[in-house]
């Protein structure tokens, strides 16, 4: 494999800084083996370190058994690996090699998945649960939640509370993700069903294709204000779904506001002596809102 080749081309500067703390521990020979057991590690994304079969790792990392010891142990106090992991089942990984491996295999169609749940950290389930293919996993893995359980409880060796501990910590996480991602679906169809209604009523008005309508925008309230206000509200292409759903417009639309206002009565002469009456004047909110029709008709 590549990463058995790094090593050779060693410098410190090359190194995250926690490697650098390891480096400065087990010097360069010891790096060499970290590499080493690093590529082994990094085919899946754990691995199970168990007395059989020990030596045979040592070998294959070019170092011996109470040096390859010596090497995880600091690279576990270091946080190079996941302390908890390894102290409850005794297994080398971290959540770049579990983020990596699951990312990596997602694309591969004939890829055989495989899910032990005590193994897996709790925090890259969110990030690959983004993965439509891992939402139907999990989703199969609870329904087989207590067959699996039963399982893992006959292959490790640990106490129940632990393995329960990690059971609980994954099936709430998943439940609370697909929760989330079912509510997420079903906006964005209620979303769409929302905008073409709008477009439906104004089909001479903008819909923004990204737009998300806020929660608090009642559809039929929304159109129905739009139709008895003013024809510059009607008319104004780019008065769109987006302004119009803007928190104060919104409002405004829907109290009535707009079609309230007499702007027949508002109109300002076209004559320098009566634009000028309105400097340092202080305005209110409604001669503000009622000017923009008498700014667009001056004849300059």
């Amino acid at each position: 494999m590549a990463s058995y080749t790094k090593p050779l081309y060693l410098r410190r500067n090359r190194l995250s800084e926690t490697e650098g703390t390891l480096y400065g521990r087990i010097g360069a020979k010891g790096m060499f083996a970290y590499f080493l057991l690093l590529g082994i590690v990094n085919e899946g994304y754990y691995l199970e370190i168990k007395k059989e079969g020990f030596e045979g790792l040592a070998f294959m990392c070019h170092t011996s058994a109470s040096k390859l010891l010596e090497i995880i142990n600091q690279a576990v106090y270091l946080g190079i690996f996941n302390r908890t992991k390894y102290d409850k089942f005794q297994i080398l990984t971290n959540e770049e090699i579990q983020l990596n491996h699951f990312k990596t295999v997602v694309g591969r169609k004939s890829e055989n998945i495989e899910i032990r749940i005590p193994f897996l950290i709790s925090s890259i389930i969110p990030k690959i649960m983004k993965f439509t293919k891992y939402q139907s996993i999990f989703t199969e893995v609870l329904k087989n939640i207590k067959a699996n359980f039963e399982q893992e409880k006959r292959e490790l060796k640990v106490q129940n509370k632990d393995l329960e501990r990690e059971y609980i910590l994954f099936v709430n996480e998943v439940r609370s993700l697909l929760q989330k991602q079912q509510t997420l679906v079903k906006k964005r169809e209620d979303n769409e069903q929302l905008k073409s209604k709008f477009k439906q009523a104004f089909p001479n008005k903008i819909v923004e294709e990204d737009f998300i309508i806020p929660d608090y925008v009642d559809m039929d309230k929304l159109i129905e204000g739009i139709n008895n206000s003013p024809d510059f509200l009607l008319g104004a292409k780019n008065f769109g779904l987006k302004l119009c759903c803007r928190v104060d417009i919104y409002e405004k639309i829907t109290a009535g506001y707009y079609d309230k206002i007499d702007h027949s009565s508002t109109k300002v002469k076209t004559d320098k002596k009566t634009i000028s009456q309105y400097k340092g004047r202080n305005y209110t909110q409604l001669e503000l809102d009622g000017l923009i029709d008498d700014i667009e008709n001056i004849d300059l």
